[in-house]
């Protein structure tokens, strides 16, 4: 599971982006760093080397977060999702053709919910996506430049977690205005969603996933971040976080905080953080 929050134009900010990735405690993963203009963190597991989120140096985003589907319904030999995002980054499609003909080919993967942003030649950005699964269509959607937060499931039917984390967002841009320091803007963002309430039962995740309503494997999958109990031997929650900040003068800052370890102790936290700082090329 993973969790989006975005605004545009907000100050003197055209986009402001957190990516929230949950995964496998153990999964092996590069830090976020260029490669192939591209700045990405990446799942080093996938033989494709995929990313949940990137940035390329044209400013074009994109992200991956999976659909929440029943155990034991997901294909092995299913192709990467991690490799739409790169696939995306290093295309000159328009995001609206390049996400038809992802929509074309949208049942080869397992769930998956793709978000494509790009800069347009005015200086603002679009928004396109694609859902493959829970829906009764699989469409091309085109989203307003506003303030959106996104999860596991069709924008439609979203989780009790995700209409708490748009509460969360929207409360916490509101301070980020008075900040000058990039940096302090990607703390505040980041302490506002710490936050381990749990939304618990959510009768959607409970569709999603095939189990019932009161499961106990539900209960930590209801809060913004996830971590399981020590003594369930799960090994899977939150495991890092990346803001972008693209401002008005096209200058780009991104701020990547994930958990460390051998192994990783979520109850004990240990948080490595690495920064970038790139100029966006104009768009033609």
């Amino acid at each position: 599971m993973c969790m989006l929050f975005l605004t545009f134009n907000r100050g003197r900010f055209k986009l402001i982006v957190v990516s929230q990735r949950d995964e496998e405690l153990d999964r092996p993963t590069a830090e976020a760093q260029w490669r192939d203009d591209i700045l990405a963190g990446y799942d080093m597991k996938d033989p494709a080397q995929g990313t949940w989120f990137g940035v390329n140096r044209k400013g074009r985003v994109g992200v991956v977060l999976s659909i929440t589907q029943p155990r034991g319904t997901k294909h092995q030999s299913a192709p990467s999702r991690g490799a739409i995002v790169k696939e995306y980054l290093a295309s000159n499609e328009r995001p609206l053709d390049y996400c038809g003909d992802l929509a074309n080919r949208s049942q080869e993967f397992n769930g998956f919910q793709f978000i494509a942003i790009n800069p347009e030649a005015s200086s603002d950005f679009s928004m396109w996506s694609v859902t493959n699964m829970f829906v009764d269509q699989i469409t091309v959607r085109d989203w307003r430049p506003e303030t959106h937060v996104i999860g596991n499931s069709p924008p439609e039917i979203p989780f009790e977690k995700t209409k708490r984390g748009d509460k969360i967002w929207n409360d916490a841009l509101e301070g980020i205005l008075d900040l000058e320091d990039e940096r302090q803007i990607a703390e505040s963002l980041l302490e506002a969603i710490d936050d381990d309430e749990r939304c618990f039962p959510d009768p959607q995740l409970a569709v999603q996933t095939g189990l019932p309503e009161d499961h106990p494997f539900l209960e930590p999958l209801s809060s913004l971040r996830i971590v399981y109990p020590k003594e369930s031997g799960i090994r899977y929650g939150t495991r890092s976080y990346t803001v972008l900040l693209i401002d008005e003068e096209g200058s780009g800052y991104l701020l990547e905080r994930r958990l460390v370890g051998n192994p990783i102790d979520p109850h004990q936290p240990k948080w490595d953080t690495v920064e970038h700082w790139f100029d966006v090329e104009k768009p033609q």
